[in-house]
């Protein structure tokens, strides 16, 4: 399922972008660093520029990376490996938490330390609301450029399962141009 996506991502990217991310891998690192700052600059020229005209941007020449939490996702292991992810691109790293009703002290107790330790980590750290967790995620997407998503998923059966399979699937289907990754747990 990845596949596709990361082929139309790579196909739909501007030449320069793909010439700066090549350059990148074989330059020392001074030359890094200012081909860095230089694809910043031209991330957000580039941004400043869509917006207004009414294009969506669902690339840019930085990763944003997005890892949703829950108190029951694996959610150290995705927040580790979105860190990493950002530090090796030079990107950003944010964390979300979707609200859900009825969680229980322990869960509360384990959502608190999850958000705590995304703070530790450096990530921007966002609570969202809404009736519908896929559309929260992607309007907070679509707000960031996000460029990535990291999500959990459960093996176990059930109905919460089932709810979540859906829920993740979604995901998948609608976050147009951006990598999604499952991390089972």
């Amino acid at each position: 399922m990845l596949l596709p996506r990361i082929a139309f991502r790579e196909a739909h990217r501007p030449p320069i972008v793909l010439r700066l991310s090549q350059s990148i891998i074989s330059c020392p690192v001074s030359e890094k660093l200012a081909l860095l700052v230089a694809a910043s600059v031209v991330d957000y020229q580039l941004e400043d520029y869509l917006r207004p005209h009414g294009i969506d941007q669902s690339w840019g020449v930085e990763e944003r990376i997005l890892v949703c939490v829950t108190p029951r996702s694996n959610s150290a292991e995705m927040m580790e490996s979105g860190r990493r992810n950002a530090d090796r691109f030079h990107g950003q790293l944010y964390v979300i938490y979707v609200q859900q009703p009825m969680l229980s002290q322990g869960d509360r107790f384990i959502l608190q330390q999850n958000l705590d330790y995304a703070r530790q980590l450096g990530a921007q750290v966002e609570i969202l609301s809404g009736l519908d967790a896929v559309d929260a995620i992607l309007r907070f997407a679509d707000q960031k450029g996000i460029t990535q998503i990291f999500i959990g998923h459960s093996m176990r059966e059930g109905g919460w399962r089932r709810l979540w399979s859906n829920l993740v699937e979604r995901l998948i289907r609608s976050a147009e141009g951006i990598d999604v990754v499952v991390y089972p747990h």
